[in-house]
């Protein structure tokens, strides 16, 4: 079974809508979830992974005991959803979650928000320390506890890895940054003229190809 985890100010319903067809065509269930403060979601504040990393996990376990014959799970996510999976990877999963998909995550949230303030045309290094200390005072969080970056050093579970090769909102050199981080454990591929979490809509054959064959590599239950 699959969880699959949207982006940022997004909803599953759009963004999961390809990766959702390829699972179920493959056989696959899946569990299509809202973030914290997203779609009609509960709680006020998005914290770009940090605390929605527990909420996967607590998803995770949901299953578990709600369907204790799913043996294999699969973590999977686009965009801040990538990166909250990502994130996912260093915590203590249980041993029946398998795999990680990965779409066109930031590695590093500090990083990812100075690129969003520069499409404001606003100056980081002005405007970060409000955002650092808002999200501490009113979100309850630190920006800097941990990343996708970090996390995917000490990952326990295979990972693969997508980026649009044109992406504008997620700069794909943070997706080699991953990769360089961890070749171990993580399968990369760039997709061309794609941007942000477009690669399924660029080609969807190649796609389903690449997620398909990383999953019968690592799962017990093969898929055609």
């Amino acid at each position: 079974i699959q969880i699959q985890c949207h982006g940022y100010k997004g909803c599953g319903i759009r963004d999961m809508s390809g990766g959702n067809k390829l699972a179920r065509e493959a056989n696959y269930n899946t569990l299509v979830i809202s973030h914290r403060a997203h779609d009609g979601s509960g709680g006020n504040s998005i914290t770009f992974g940090i605390k929605e990393r527990q909420d996967v996990l607590s998803w995770v376990n949901y299953l578990n005991e709600r369907f204790p014959s799913q043996n294999e799970i699969i973590l999977v996510g686009v965009s801040m959803g990538a990166a909250t999976v990502l994130m996912c990877s260093e915590l203590d999963l249980p041993s029946n979650v398998k795999a990680i998909i990965a779409d066109c995550p930031y590695d590093d949230i500090k990083q990812e928000i100075k690129v969003f303030i520069k499409k404001m045309k606003l100056t980081p290094t002005i405007l970060y320390p409000f955002v650092y200390l808002g999200a501490f005072i009113f979100a309850k969080f630190k920006i800097n506890e941990t990343s996708p970056l970090q996390a995917v050093k000490n990952s326990k579970v295979p990972i693969l890895l997508i980026h649009g090769e044109e992406d504008d909102v997620v700069p794909l050199h943070m997706s080699n940054n991953i990769y360089n981080a961890n070749k171990e454990k993580v399968e990369y591929h760039t997709f061309k003229n794609a941007k942000h979490g477009l690669s399924y809509i660029i080609d969807p054959k190649r796609y389903e190809e690449i997620a398909l064959n990383f999953l019968n590599k690592h799962l017990t239950t093969k898929q055609k």
